[in-house]
């Protein structure tokens, strides 16, 4: 077996809010993960591969020239976390990135910013959403 064979392991299928208030860090794929994450408050760092042909075809439109492509990073119009595309995904590079945004004072910077996007995020949604309910109703 491996140098690791001896380490429990569980599997939680379907439990990734559990998981993510659980985890000091994660490496997630880009996608809605990436805001579960984030409203877990979980230091992240976000890869995502395209598969070659889709990128070959994407560079030769030239559809693929984006400055982030994270939803935290999107949200906050800047890079709060690490974003690794396509060739950069090597897993030094990973490893090196998530052990920097768990170090605690940046584990506790993200938090806080990822905190003020929930906030900015919910923003009155529930009253909204009561009152679009209401106009249907009537």
């Amino acid at each position: 077996m491996g140098a690791y064979s001896d380490v429990p392991l569980r599997l939680l299928q379907g439990r990734a809010d559990v998981v993510l208030e659980a985890s000091q860090g994660v490496l997630v794929a880009s996608g809605t993960a990436t805001l579960e994450a984030m409203l877990a408050r979980t230091p992240m760092v976000v890869v995502y591969r395209l598969s070659r042909f889709t990128e070959i075809l994407l560079r030769g439109l030239r559809l693929v020239n984006i400055e982030r492509f994270s939803l935290p990073n999107l949200l906050a119009k800047q890079a709060l976390v690490p974003e690794f595309l396509q060739g950069e995904v090597r897993a030094g590079a990973l490893a090196s990135a998530l052990i920097a945004q768990m170090l605690p004072q940046r584990a506790e910077c993200l938090s806080r910013r990822f905190a003020e996007l929930h906030r900015s995020l919910r923003c009155g949604a529930d009253g909204r959403a009561a009152e679009a309910v209401l106009e249907l109703i009537r």
